[in-house]
């Protein structure tokens, strides 16, 4: 039977009205070469109603844009690599696997559905392929989205894995005001397949994690590995923080073992508000710097909303030991005008200066 392999893509993005890609029909897939990555994007394509099949999805995706893809399997497992992606907003790849007919709905069946929460580069692992079988891939974009990725393909898997894998046995989580302390519990059957857990970790508004700690394995006297890790992470500003515990194993897969939130409230750290004064959507940059010896400590942009910005808290926290005081340069880019403000840690107040 000939099989159809549907990945499909959505992220939510402002309407921007831009040319199709050649390979929005069915009819006019493009044709991958195995082990050999491609450039797209998924602007302004529409849906080919007639070769789909919502009901079978249900909940799982909704169909907006979506371009085609074909390919030749030459072995009954291959991965498909996506990498690269670049969209405004945080909602990870949609991931749809069907079998069936060239457009023929009635005769797909799901065989599955992943939704993932991030832009990081991942691979879908297909099993059970039919060497010299076509197969299809369908890439679709949510709500007029505006994204760029690179899509492969290959007999070699990169990125993370698209599910979570059951190769740890517990986790634990300590929670101390502003820092977490993860525990899990590895089986020592791991020993020969890699050789350290990889910590990772991003922010509600990031698109990606980023990795934090390397934590390697450990083995006794008599060469037997330990099974019980840890890892404690400090953080000094709110907001909520997702962890991956991810395992990188010599046949270059990373697994993905766990993932955790956490949620650090105000109340957990000291800080001292500023008062701002600017023009809606001023483009601000704030610099923290030690007044004594004007090193910077740390820097962001940010675009100015009076109401959430008028009052506006500079998170102390993390220089409670090492300063008596800091300097906060908040530079207007838009008039190229610099404040300065010096805040006294001792007596938690701010200055302005000028």
């Amino acid at each position: 039977m000939y099989r159809l392999y549907i990945l499909s893509f959505y992220y939510l993005y402002g309407t921007i009205c831009l040319a199709q890609t050649p390979n929005n029909d069915m009819m006019k897939a493009q044709r991958l070469l195995l082990d050999q990555v491609i450039s797209s994007k998924t602007h302004g394509n529409t849906v080919e109603y007639g070769c789909i099949n919502p009901e079978l999805t249900g909940k799982c995706i909704k169909y907006h844009n979506d371009q085609w893809y074909t390919f030749v399997a030459d072995s009954s497992n291959l991965f498909v690599n996506i990498s690269g992606q670049s969209c405004r907003d945080l909602f990870g790849v949609q991931l749809v696997i069907f079998s069936g007919e060239l457009c023929r709905p009635e005769t797909y069946q799901l065989i599955d559905c992943i939704s993932l929460a991030t832009q990081d580069d991942i691979y879908v692992e297909l099993n059970g392929l039919i060497r010299g079988e076509g197969y299809w891939l369908n890439i679709d974009g949510y709500l007029h989205d505006f994204c760029t990725f690179e899509l492969e393909v290959s007999h070699l898997p990169k990125g993370f894995s698209t599910e979570k894998v059951d190769l740890i046995e517990e986790v634990s989580l300590l929670e101390i005001k502003n820092e977490l302390t993860i525990n899990w519990k590895l089986p020592d059957s791991l020993a020969h397949l890699s050789s350290a857990t990889q910590v990772y970790r991003r922010t509600e508004s990031e698109f990606k994690y980023q990795q934090i700690a390397d934590v390697p394995f450990q083995v006794n006297a008599y060469g037997i590995m330990q099974t019980n890790y840890s890892y404690t992470d400090i953080v000094f500003e709110p907001g909520t923080y997702h962890y991956r515990l991810a395992l990188p194993l010599n046949d270059e897969r990373v697994e993905v073992l766990d993932q955790i939130s956490w949620t650090v409230q105000y109340s957990s750290l000291q800080s001292v508000n500023l008062d701002l004064d600017y023009e809606y959507d001023d483009a601000l940059e704030v610099t923290i710097a030690d007044p004594d010896t004007g090193k910077e400590l740390d820097s962001f942009g940010l675009i100015y909303k009076p109401k959430e910005h008028r009052s506006f808290p500079i998170y102390i926290t993390k220089y409670a030991e090492g300063f008596k005081a800091l300097e906060v340069r908040i530079h207007n880019k838009d008039n190229n005008h610099t404040v300065y403000h010096y805040i006294d840690l001792k007596l938690m107040k701010a200055v302005k200066l000028r």
